[in-house]
């Protein structure tokens, strides 16, 4: 009986690699392309219905999967530029920003009906 409603938002980047392994342990999913507003990237969303007794089972599992990382961002919301030494480029007002990941919302579901 599926108790538990999870929707997981992660960085297209990870779709392959995170779907194989939600359908290898069994997880039944729906995949809803998005898009982010503040980067505008490309992102996946998950719908998950599953036990509250795997909730755990699968914050493990995408959280060895989508991982963060610091990125630059200038106000132009651009990444900075390789010059031609290979070195980047630091826009002047650039900003670290932790990027990639998921946010995952874990919701109790009181009642499913089919109509």
């Amino acid at each position: 009986m599926t108790d538990t409603l999870a929707i997981i938002i992660a960085n297209r980047d990870i779709e392959r690699t995170l779907t194989q392994k939600l359908l290898a342990e069994k997880f039944v999913l729906t995949r809803i392309g998005s898009s982010g507003g503040f980067l505008r990237k490309k992102n996946i969303t998950l719908l998950l219905g599953l036990t509250k007794e795997r909730v755990e089972q699968l914050l493990a599992l995408v959280r060895a999967v989508a991982t963060e990382k610091s990125q630059l961002i200038s106000a132009e919301g651009e990444t900075p530029l390789a010059t031609e030494a290979g070195v980047p480029e630091v826009p002047l007002g650039a900003t670290p920003l932790r990027v990639g990941g998921a946010t995952i919302f874990i919701l109790a579901v009181q009642k499913t009906l089919r109509v």
